[in-house]
């Protein structure tokens, strides 16, 4: 996995995402939480002894890790119908990244527009009318 800098303010991803990792004070993974349920969460007079965390608590976690093949993500995440995927360091379980139905596509896009790019130059390749080594005899 590689990982890059988002792109865009900080109001503009906020936007752009629709569910986030949530990690406790030690950096492990809680849950996912929705954009919506957070801001819900917010806006409502909570207690000190409601914490976000506390919600997600059971929530049945779908990850990935960064030595993971992507089509194996992708096929979990198919199965689970989930559209992110928070993505673990194996070794400690700390949260590293996240991976989205978008980041599949642009993968998949470009490994499409390189077997095209392979398939041109296959056609453009030496052509048959050179002679065969296999006629010469020796």
């Amino acid at each position: 996995m590689t990982r890059t800098p988002p792109h865009g303010t900080r109001s503009e991803l906020a936007l752009r995402h629709k569910s986030y990792p949530v990690t406790d004070t030690h950096g492990s993974l809680v849950g996912m939480e929705s954009r919506a349920d957070a801001f819900r969460w917010i806006t409502e007079e909570n207690g000190p002894e409601t914490s976000i965390i506390k919600q997600l608590v059971g929530q049945e976690l779908v990850v990935g890790y960064e030595d993971e093949l992507v089509g194996q993500l992708a096929d979990r995440m198919a199965e689970t119908d989930r559209g992110r995927v928070p993505i673990l360091r194996r070794a400690d379980g700390a949260l590293v990244g996240l991976v989205a139905r978008r980041d599949l596509l642009r993968v998949r896009a470009g490994v499409v527009q390189h077997e095209r790019e392979r398939k041109a130059l296959i056609r453009i390749g030496p052509s048959s009318a050179e002679p065969s080594s296999k006629n010469q005899s020796g």
